[in-house]
């Protein structure tokens, strides 16, 4: 066989495979459903950071990390709306465009580096999710351990927590696109046999960090709610409660987000390896990576969380303004009129025979 005859049979190979993932109602139902979840968290992400007044509050460096760790979700949902939004149109309206041309090949395969790429930028941000989580639970310890003085802390801390997870995320970027093949086309984006392997490792070791996350989350709340029983709570500094206090609102909101994010990570790292090891064809391993991608139910859960905590917190505060009765001035009057006109007419009435 020739080096033509052979590229033919290749590319033939391809269209045959891009085809038949194109008539999975499987893949398209989790390609629809992935790019439904990005789309909706990133325009709910965007209107729930623009109205937030619960982070507002916390001290500048975990303020930065969760604004880093933003940064990587929203990465993470580009890359999905790209990614599996130009698998979509491929085996939809790009086959049926060609269907109607009367092409040979209905799903023509596309050059490795571009599908690779596309696709790592991807698990860039996914990572970064994860990574970020941590460096924010490292923060918070010493928020805790240091409560009374923490307030002081220079923001070249969090910067410099920021630094390690981005140092640590793009080498693990840098290991996927080395490890990759690049010598043939593919027909979806994916990250090829090469790098596919070295990815279930991260996911795995990803696993074990965010079910330490969730312990030491955990512990950390147990500790800052305990500190606020302590008999000294009560000679203790300002600064202190104040600390103390905003340990407790960024915990809470951190525990309600990385226990969802724990529990898609631990189904990926249980559902993908397994799906993919028991499949014989290299196409049904890249299949079954594309149907339990969990983590991007992740996209909607974290401006639910931010939300809700926000809500928490205006109630909250709803009930302190009303228990040290500061409402509008004009409200306050109306109803002190209210009850001047309402005993004076009882005074006029005298006693009830």
């Amino acid at each position: 066989m020739t080096s033509l005859d052979e590229a033919t049979s290749n590319i033939a190979l391809l269209c045959g495979r891009g085809l038949r993932i194109s008539e999975s109602a499987v893949v398209i139902t989790a390609l629809v459903l992935k790019l439904t979840l990005a789309t909706a968290g990133l325009v709910g992400l965007y209107y729930v950071r623009s109205h937030d007044a619960l982070t507002k509050g916390f001290h500048t460096n975990v303020r930065y990390l969760l604004r880093l760790h933003y940064f990587y979700t929203y990465l993470s949902m580009c890359g999905t709306i790209a990614t599996d939004g130009l698998d979509l149109l491929r085996f939809t309206f790009l086959k049926w465009n060609n269907e109607v041309a009367a092409n040979a090949c209905l799903v023509p395969p596309m050059p490795p580096t571009f599908a690779v790429v596309m696709k790592v930028v991807k698990l860039f941000g996914t990572s970064g999710t994860s990574l970020t989580m941590f460096v924010i639970t490292i923060e918070r310890f010493f928020a805790t351990l240091d409560a009374d003085k923490y307030a002081n802390c220079s923001s070249w801390f969090g910067k410099l927590l920021g630094l390690m997870a981005t140092i640590v995320n793009i080498s693990s970027f840098v290991v996927h696109v080395s490890f990759a093949d690049y010598s043939v086309n593919v027909y979806m984006t994916t990250i090829t046999t090469g790098s596919l392997k070295i990815s279930f490792d991260f996911l795995l070791v990803a696993v074990i960090i965010e079910v330490l996350l969730c312990i030491g989350q955990g512990l950390l709340l147990g500790v800052n709610f305990r500190k606020r029983w302590f008999p000294r709570w009560i000679v203790e500094t300002l600064a202190y409660k104040v600390q103390i206090k905003e340990n407790l609102e960024c915990l809470k909101f951190l525990v309600f987000l990385s226990v969802p994010h724990t529990l898609f990570y631990l189904s990926m790292a249980i559902f993908m390896p397994l799906g993919a090891n028991n499949q014989e064809s290299e196409h049904r391993k890249q299949v079954a990576t594309t149907v339990f991608e969990f983590i991007t139910i992740h996209f909607v859960v974290l401006p639910i969380v931010l939300y809700w905590r926000n809500w928490c917190k205006r109630r909250e505060v709803a009930k302190i303004i009303d228990v040290l009765c500061l409402e509008e001035p004009e409200k306050r009057r109306e109803q002190e009129r209210e009850t001047h006109f309402v005993m004076m007419n009882r005074m006029l009435k005298g006693p009830a025979h």
